[in-house]
């Protein structure tokens, strides 16, 4: 009887975690996501990137964890589009500190989520105000002489 009653128990705690709203489930995504990168676990946030984004994301975090380093990451608030649920976004304060000067900045940042087969998936992030260091794009490497001069025009002038 005892069995029963304790398989019983995990059958309706399954399906009520499999029946969160979809409320619930943005909230789970922004802030399961904040956290991983607030933590350096970039590896684990990229999951949470919709995968026609996640080259962006990478090229926008590539300094996190290695130049970039963040103190404090306070979700402000989050907002759902439509009755379907399908677009939501979340403003989202950062402070952090750049190795490279040692001075704190702060940053808010506007995400964009989509719904995608139940779960919600960041698809942008837009600096609002403050430092716009945080999701600035690295800088261009310089061109090599020999492929500049491979990519000049010829001069055919006698």
């Amino acid at each position: 009887m005892r069995t029963v009653s304790l398989l019983l128990a995990v059958a309706l705690s399954g399906c009520m975690l499999g029946n969160l709203s979809q409320s619930e489930k943005l909230r789970e995504a922004v802030n399961g996501y904040n956290e991983e990168v607030r933590w350096t676990r970039l590896d684990l946030a990229v999951q949470r990137v919709a995968p026609a984004h996640r080259a962006t994301f990478r090229l926008h975090h590539m300094g996190w964890g290695r130049d970039i380093q963040l103190a404090d990451v306070e979700v402000m608030g989050m907002n759902v589009a439509g009755e379907d649920v399908e677009q939501a976004t979340s403003t989202v304060a950062y402070r952090w500190y750049d190795h490279r000067d040692m001075l704190m900045a702060e940053t808010l940042v506007l995400q964009t989520w989509e719904r995608t087969r139940g779960n919600f998936y960041l698809t942008s992030e837009e600096h609002l105000e403050g430092d716009p260091g945080l999701l600035r794009d690295p800088p261009e490497e310089p061109e090599d002489d020999a492929d500049a001069a491979a990519d000049a025009p010829a001069d055919d002038s006698p």
